[in-house]
């Protein structure tokens, strides 16, 4: 896929701290904001995986029988 122009509204002290640690980098601001996007949009859909792949395991509502057995089981080391 092609490069695709992003215009962004960001405080200047922000920008003026990132401009530097560009320069540390040796990495064009481009370079650095896309790298934590595509590691942000990685992230998400580690997470989203994750927590599809466990779907369905967890019971979502329990009786208050239930709750009790398991504080008690949780008391007792069980």
């Amino acid at each position: 896929m092609g490069k695709v122009k992003l215009t962004l509204s960001v405080e200047e002290s922000i920008i003026i701290r990132a401009k530097k640690v560009s320069e540390i980098k040796q990495q064009s601001l481009s370079e650095i904001v896309s790298n934590y996007l595509l590691n942000l949009a990685n992230q998400q859909f580690i997470e989203n995986s994750e927590a599809n792949s466990l779907h369905g395991i967890v019971k979502q509502k329990w009786t208050d029988d239930e709750i009790k057995e398991m504080m008690a089981n949780d008391k007792l080391g069980l």
